[in-house]
């Protein structure tokens, strides 16, 4: 993340589970360039019906965190937003 602006560049969701892809500007004393990076969060209601978030899973959440993890790869890939270098 950038100071500059805190929202993720994309974002994908399979059920309450979002994969949001985050673009980081990284400066050397030689250069500047961009790379990415990938946080997952749940969305779940609790006791009291509202909403929450967490960033741990369940045994079963973690076939969508590995469909969330390919889709935002390939995105990265075919975009070629990832390693790109100013």
């Amino acid at each position: 993340m950038t100071e500059e602006n805190n929202k993720p560049i994309k974002q994908f969701k399979s059920g309450g589970i979002t994969a949001s892809v985050w673009k980081n500007v990284i400066k050397t004393e030689k250069e500047t360039y961009e790379s990415c990076s990938i946080t997952f969060q749940k969305n779940f209601l609790n006791s009291d019906k509202e909403w929450k978030t967490t960033t741990s899973f369940k045994t079963n959440d973690l076939p969508k965190i590995a469909l969330l993890s390919n889709v935002a790869y390939q995105w990265l890939t075919l975009s070629s937003t990832e390693g790109k270098r100013e």
